[in-house]
């Protein structure tokens, strides 16, 4: 999975970070330079997760870094807390968090202005009035919230400390009280006595508000527990307070010990609003203020930090640019400071160093090509169809093995469902999918499940760049292989039979006579049910325009087909024809079974099926009474080169060459 990527740590994380990846000596950096927020950007499968993953692993121990990934539970929908939370993770979370010392960097991080403020925030609203009991519990839920890795003792220390301070309120005593004595004695048993004066003065002059530090972090949690403007206000307080004490950690004398930049890593950034959020702030922020030296790397879809992206830098994993040669564009916009890394599909070289030393039968020699076109190239199907070759022993068993080959983590399980469960996380969505796959249009999809369904599937594909396309409801070839697989196995809900009977009867009642879309539709749906007999006897009559003709043959050949063995090959090659039989029925057959074959993404260039199919296009326009039979001499022209070429889009005909 990072194959094709050693660019993109040695050329723009390494110099961001301050040391090298592989040899780990000092890429000299300087205190001041401006850095840009960094976007992992691609749809499932292309390596954004592996990539932080193994950026986690290198500079652990050797820089700052903190690891959240926004998708695992921690932050549930319309939680009011996700921002502090995100925050006390980012400082906190086991095993990934900025606090703790990393040897040869200097002290630890002591981010002592958002500290303060997390814990005015998790104490609650400033004007609740609390008894003794009530200001217990609410002290140890914030304690507890704001250093989640404190020791049971220490936490019973610091309450001790904080109730002695209020033991002279009579109860009910308001909640700024508590917050007060609590803000107070933390940051005297963590900080230095006069950091307390200093966190103050700059929550006062950053609220611009009257009076001095207490009322400012009063105000600011009281902003947070309202709703609408008061809460932003006081998130971007929050952010701005982080964003300070990482500068301070890094300026005057502080600095001189650092050798690696603090590094955070945002995984499925856009899988919750507060990456959004986040990422928002800090881009806002370093648009206005001073620079600081926070290294953030996100990774998401498409569609995250949208409204900042026609501002930001692009390049791409495979050719980054020089994190040395960025420099924020002079537009006075938050996404100047955007650097938006679009994560690359694999080149068929990779898939082959992918497959180096597995030990492949005699005459298997195009695996990496029928690996690299079956997957697209995407990181994700490359690495686990390779993996799975690679423990098999490099045997496949029949033509679609490939995606049938036992999973390396579990031999019971095959490896679409490995691929199928990363790429599609949510079980409910996966079995949606799994229904609409052989749907050819949005329209054949509301045959087969409810239309807000559909149309909601519709949204999904479109926000992983799967979006469906003239041809295909899921429009990702691989993705589509992948559920159609998944649906010939189903045995219970809607089965194989039953998803393309329904759609085989739905392109009935549309169709007109001749070969129609609907028509070419509803063979093609015949064809994955097995009904060749019905297909070819409908081509046969409607050989009038050779044109159509062909148009209509691309879409039913691409019917999908699982069965074992596979009879299609030797169809192709004229066994098992009755020899009794019409000739130009044959002809007929022996056309479709190619090109139904041929087509298959699992089916490598086959020669002799190629000069096979040559032969019967320029025999079919012989045949008296077809309109167009030039149609016919191109295709048994260009369709052999095509598919030796390894292009199978024989469906862009008659237009491109």
């Amino acid at each position: 999975m990072l194959r094709g990527m050693d660019r993109l740590f040695e050329d723009l994380v390494a110099p961001l970070v301050g040391i090298d990846p592989v040899r780990f000596h000092r890429i000299p950096w300087r205190a001041g330079d401006d850095v840009p927020v960094v976007l992992f950007d691609g749809g499932p499968g292309m390596g954004k997760t592996v990539a932080l993953e193994w950026i986690a692993e290198c500079y652990r121990n050797r820089a700052p870094i903190a690891r959240v990934d926004l998708a695992d539970g921690r932050y549930p929908e319309g939680a009011e807390d996700c921002l502090p939370r995100l925050l006390t993770d980012l400082r906190w979370l086991a095993p990934w968090g900025l606090a703790p010392e990393v040897d040869g960097n200097g002290p630890p991080l002591g981010l002592p202005r958002v500290s303060a403020a997390l814990l005015a925030i998790a104490i609650g609203p400033p004007t609740d009035r609390l008894d003794d009991l009530a200001a217990h519990q609410r002290l140890e839920s914030a304690l507890r919230r704001v250093y989640p890795s404190a020791e049971k003792g220490e936490i019973k220390g610091w309450m001790g400390e904080v109730l002695s301070e209020i033991a002279g309120h009579l109860a009910p005593f308001p909640a700024d009280v508590l917050i007060k004595a609590t803000v107070a004695v933390l940051l005297r048993r963590l900080f230095h006595r006069s950091r307390l004066r200093a966190v103050l003065n700059w929550h006062a002059t950053f609220s611009r508000g009257p009076g001095e530090g207490w009322n400012a972090l009063i105000a600011l949690s009281a902003d947070f527990h309202r709703k609408g403007l008061p809460r932003k206000a006081a998130e971007k307080a929050l952010v701005a307070a982080f964003l300070e004490d990482v500068w301070r950690e890094y300026h005057g004398a502080p600095g001189l010990r650092r050798t690696a930049r603090p590094v955070v890593l945002l995984d499925n950034a856009d899988a919750h609003p507060v990456g959004e959020r986040f990422l928002d702030l800090v881009l806002g922020r370093r648009a206005t203020e001073k620079v600081d030296p926070l290294i953030v790397i996100a990774a998401g879809e498409h569609g995250l930090a949208g409204r900042h992206r026609a501002h930001a830098t692009r390049t791409t994993s495979r050719y980054p640019l020089d994190a040395r040669r960025w420099t924020r564009p002079g537009n006075g916009q938050a996404g100047a400071g955007l650097l938006a890394v679009e994560f690359s599909r694999l080149e068929p070289e990779l898939v082959s160093e992918m497959l180096r030393g597995v030990d492949l039968p005699d005459g298997r020699t195009d695996d990496d090509r029928l690996i690299h076109r079956l997957t697209g190239g995407l990181p994700l199907g490359a690495d686990v169809i390779t993996t799975a070759l690679a423990a098999a022993g490099g045997r496949t068993d029949g033509t679609h093995g490939l995606v049938d080959l036992p999973s390396p983590d579990d031999h019971r399980t095959p490896v679409v469902s490995d691929l199928l469960r990363d790429l599609v996380p949510s079980a409910r969505w996966r079995t949606r999918l799994v229904t609409l796959a052989a749907a050819l249009d949005r329209a054949a999809a509301g045959e087969l499940l409810p239309h807000n369904t559909v149309f909601d599937a519709a949204k999904l594909l479109r926000r992983h760049d799967w979006g469906h396309d003239a041809e295909h409801f899921v429009g990702d070839r691989f993705l589509r292989v992948l559920l159609l697989r998944e649906l010939y196995s189903r045995q219970a809900g809607p089965t194989w039979t039953d998803v393309h009977e329904r759609l085989r009867d739905f392109h009935a009642r549309h169709g007109d006579d001749g070969l129609d879309p609907h028509e070419a539709r509803r063979l093609h749906h015949c064809l994955a049910l097995g009904d060749v007999g019905t297909v070819v006897r409908k081509l046969d009559d409607e050989l009038a325009d050779a044109a159509d003709w062909l148009v209509a043959l691309c879409v039913i050949s691409e019917a999908p087909y699982f069965d074992r063995p596979d009879v299609r090959r030797a169809a192709a090659l004229g066994a098992g024809m009755p020899d009794a039989g019409e000739p130009a029925v044959r002809l007929v057959t022996r056309i479709l079974y190619a090109t139904w074959y041929l087509r298959d993404p699992f089916v490598p260039p086959d020669g002799e099926v190629i000069d096979g199919l040559e032969r019967d296009l320029e025999h079919l326009a012989e045949r008296p009474g077809i309109d167009g039979v030039d149609a016919l001499l191109r295709a048994a022209d260009l369709w052999p080169k095509w598919l030796r070429d390894w292009n199978q889009d024989l469906c862009s005909w008659p237009q491109g060459e």
